[in-house]
């Protein structure tokens, strides 16, 4: 949602539907959209999170957890940036940080992958040592 789509949705709600007679302010309004975003994610994003934790899969959960802090810091510093006048607040370096992040991923998906193959022809090459 960019800055217009939230001012039609105020002009929406508080100025045509006669919500402003009632106190409600855009504060209010964006305090309700963030708790419906928050809700609505953490109802999407717990089951991953039960599965990751029963398969055990430490790795991804901390990369997972670690990326949204990131991107959470990155954005405040961007916005810090633009407020400030302390830089240039471009979000096209959001961006960018995001693909380091995909990246890293990748890195971690064929270590994972790598060791995870290391250790099946292990366990096959000493089951055929065996017979």
């Amino acid at each position: 949602m960019n800055g217009t789509d939230l001012m039609f949705l105020y002009e929406l709600l508080i100025e045509n539907g006669n919500l402003g007679s009632y106190g409600i302010t855009a504060d209010h309004l964006q305090f309700l959209i963030g708790l419906a975003g928050m809700a609505i994610l953490y109802y999407l994003l717990q089951p991953l999170m039960s599965l990751l934790i029963r398969l055990k899969w430490a790795r991804a959960l901390t990369y997972f957890s670690i990326s949204f802090i990131l991107l959470f810091f990155l954005t405040w510093f961007e916005l810090y940036q633009g407020i400030t006048d302390q830089g240039k607040m471009e979000f096209s370096d959001l961006a960018s940080s995001s693909f380091s992040i995909v990246f890293f991923g990748i890195i971690l998906l064929v270590s994972h992958l790598a060791s995870e193959l290391k250790r099946y022809v292990k366990r096959r090459y000493r089951k055929s040592a065996v017979r």
